[in-house]
């Protein structure tokens, strides 16, 4: 019941005509966390595209919490496009975590290249080769 009713929230914000809320959106990203709804990965995902690079990053690390696949397309771009070092870091470990074998050039790139720590650090934490 509390898992339908996140979803539910997460749902009307991502679909809102109106300015979304963004501390309801944080907040129910952390609850998709405590709560593990089934079928949480699609929506999650929809906030990759979010303007705020805090609702981003938090997206991406709930779909690396829970080894969530849904959104890895636009998370290989997030890796190596996003301004936010945050959002750049949480996309690399999404990626690793759900081995997505796609990723594995992009990957390098940043864990050799990219200028913030916390991206190549995370991008060189991936454990498995495709």
């Amino acid at each position: 019941m509390l898992a339908a009713e996140v979803l539910g929230v997460l749902t009307l914000e991502a679909r809102r005509q109106s300015a979304p809320d963004d501390l309801t959106i944080l907040l129910a990203l952390t609850a998709v966390l405590r709560a593990k709804p089934e079928n949480a990965g699609p929506i999650v995902a929809e906030f990759l595209h979010y303007s705020d690079p805090r609702i981003r990053a938090d997206a991406g690390n709930t779909l690396a919490r829970l080894k969530l696949k849904d959104g890895n397309d636009q998370l290989r771009k997030l890796l190596t496009t996003d301004p936010d070092p945050i959002v750049r870091a949480n996309a690399a470990r999404v990626l690793g975590t759900t081995e997505d074998k796609a990723s594995f050039d992009p990957l390098l790139d940043r864990a050799l290249k990219d200028k913030d720590l916390r991206v190549s650090r995370s991008a060189r934490s991936v454990r498995w080769v495709p």
